[in-house]
């Protein structure tokens, strides 16, 4: 969850910063920013489709994995 909580403040920071350039280089409004840069954050930070993070995997899953690892 940590992860999660540090790419969504990332995510979050990099796109107002993209933003800001965007506005300096066309003149658009700079309070739509913060929104965009909220909406884009959550959604990393949430992830719907797990393309960002991948689904939990339980720790016999992976003790299965790795005893099939071993066998070989």
């Amino acid at each position: 969850m940590t992860k999660r909580i540090a790419a969504a403040l990332l995510w979050f920071y990099s796109t107002w910063c993209a933003w800001t350039l965007i506005v300096v280089l066309t003149g658009w409004t700079p309070f739509i920013g913060p929104v965009i840069a909220t909406a884009v954050s959550a959604f990393i930070a949430g992830d719907p489709m797990h393309r960002v993070w991948g689904p939990r995997v339980s720790n016999e899953r992976i003790n299965n994995r790795l005893a099939s690892l071993r066998s070989a």
